[in-house]
């Protein structure tokens, strides 16, 4: 094991083993194939890295996951579905409107091995954004509130981004 440095105050890795350091800097243990993996094949791109550890550590867990898309809705739907099944599953959640791309690997940090169930939003607001967030995803059932006009304008039409986030649930 060695000691991975993480910026974002959260904790990285399934053993819960984690030190404070300084506000906002947590040291976390991780595998040097942990290490490897986020660090990636060309070693330059610090927002794909975290993209691709945040994948690697969902990967981690064998639980049902519920992705949630749409131009509207997203957060009133997950937050239903939590009042609705938190008390049969012990369940990890995107907080707030954590949908972006650094939003969702944040929310997929959080998963540990007591959780039963994920519930987590992707939100995208221009293409090839929902292919960087299904990975980390992985959702097993898929919901789409709404296609809305939301975003509209970095899309070609509004089957192009439907098509978008329909790409959250290729391996549902």
């Amino acid at each position: 094991m060695r000691l991975f440095d993480f910026s974002h105050n959260i904790e990285v890795g399934n053993t819960g083993k984690y030190s404070s350091c300084n506000p906002g800097c947590r040291i976390a243990k991780a595998s040097q194939t942990e290490i490897q993996d986020f660090h990636g094949k060309d070693g330059n791109d610090q927002s794909c890295k975290k993209l691709r550890y945040a994948a690697h550590h969902r990967k981690k867990f064998d639980i049902p996951v519920i992705g949630i898309t749409g131009s509207n809705g997203k957060t009133i739907v997950k937050e239903f579905l939590y009042q609705l099944l938190h008390t049969e599953f012990n369940i990890v959640r995107s907080p707030r409107s954590f949908n972006s791309q650094l939003g969702v690997p944040l929310s997929v940090w959080q998963i540990n091995p007591k959780h039963t169930l994920g519930i987590f939003e992707a939100g995208i607001s221009q293409p090839d954004e929902m292919e960087r967030l299904q990975p980390i995803i992985a959702p097993t059932i898929g919901i789409i509130t709404n296609i809305g006009e939301a975003h509209q304008e970095n899309f070609i039409s509004t089957t192009q981004k439907c098509l978008e986030k329909l790409t959250l649930f290729n391996e549902c």
